[in-house]
């Protein structure tokens, strides 16, 4: 009763495929198959569009499966730009009964719904970008703040025009290496004042195919990890906050001080203590009102007190 009731619903809709197709996929539906055993659920019990469908990597069997099966990065394709295709589907399940069944929550996710042929694939753009995020990413601050040697960089990643050139090998990491000041004309185009040197092209002049530090690029759970730590996205938070007004260290200077350099990045560092000790995304938090009370006490030379509006933003 299953099988009728999904081949009436195919044929109102038969635009998918054409009623050309049905005897091929009856036969396919029908014959013995060596996919795993599921459940099909049919579409009508979800409210989902094929816009909002997303590969459920949490699922139990999904979680089984090496990240190779689907996605290949490499040196020369460092993002994944294209979609898998159905040959990984194929080993659990059967693609005719997917399309009868799930059309939306299975083949809707990565085809947009219209007539598909070899010639039409009728794909979204991929990486397809939708509202849920299954994996968070596992980064350490402390562990990126250590010298490393230029040998191992990767060159073609060199060009990446949000990176600084400390990162580049011989010297100490600074702050300003990933996180990079936009400047004023990008700011008033509501571009934020700071850049994060995210993603594969940042972190793979490190990471490469032959990384100057594990992981290498090919081992993706090393930093995507399901349900992990997410970027807290706090910029905007403090009211009235410019980085660029705090660029010069305004506090008197004592000279026992003076006798020991500070790294350029000493003021990032200082205002951001959690995130310079943040063994995980999830241990950022916004700076202390103690550090800012350093300069904002209204003496001397200082600036005023901070408002009440801008404290109270600190303390979310």
């Amino acid at each position: 009763m299953l099988l009728e009731s999904g081949l009436r619903e195919f044929r109102n809709r038969a635009g998918l495929l054409g009623l050309g197709a049905l005897p091929i996929i009856m036969a396919v539906t029908l014959a013995p198959s060596r996919a795993v055993d599921f459940q099909a659920k049919p579409d009508r019990q979800t409210s989902i569009t094929k816009e909002q469908a997303a590969f459920p990597h949490s699922k139990e069997k999904h979680r089984t499966l090496e990240c190779s099966k689907c996605h290949r990065i490499e040196p020369g394709n460092i993002d994944e730009t294209r979609f898998t295709g159905h040959a990984s589907c194929l080993g659990c399940h059967n693609l005719a009964v997917e399309a009868l069944m799930r059309p939306v929550t299975f083949c809707g996710i990565c085809h947009s719904g219209r007539p598909i042929s070899k010639q039409q694939t009728a794909l979204f753009k991929a990486p397809k970008l939708t509202n849920s995020r299954d994996f968070g990413i596992a980064f350490s601050h402390p562990a990126h703040v250590k010298p490393r040697p230029s040998s191992g960089l990767s060159r073609p990643s060199l060009n990446n025009p949000l990176l600084n050139v400390s990162v580049l090998g011989g010297d100490t990491p600074r702050c300003d290496d990933c996180h990079k000041a936009n400047d004023a004309m990008a700011r008033a185009g509501n571009v934020p004042e700071i850049n994060s040197a995210t993603g594969h092209p940042s972190c793979f002049v490190c990471h490469g195919d032959q990384p100057i530090a594990k992981p290498a690029m090919s081992q993706c759970g090393e930093c995507h990890k399901l349900s992990g730590p997410r970027y807290p996205h706090y910029y905007g938070t403090v009211t009235e906050f410019k980085h660029p007004d705090h660029v010069y260290d305004t506090r008197p200077i004592i000279k026992a001080e003076v006798r020991f350099p500070r790294a350029p990045d000493y003021l990032c560092s200082e205002c951001h203590q959690s995130a310079a000790k943040a063994a995980s995304l999830s241990e950022i938090r916004l700076p202390q009102l103690e550090y800012c009370n350093q300069c904002h006490n209204g003496r001397i030379g200082l600036p005023d007190p901070l408002s009440k509006q801008v404290t109270d933003s600190l303390r979310r």
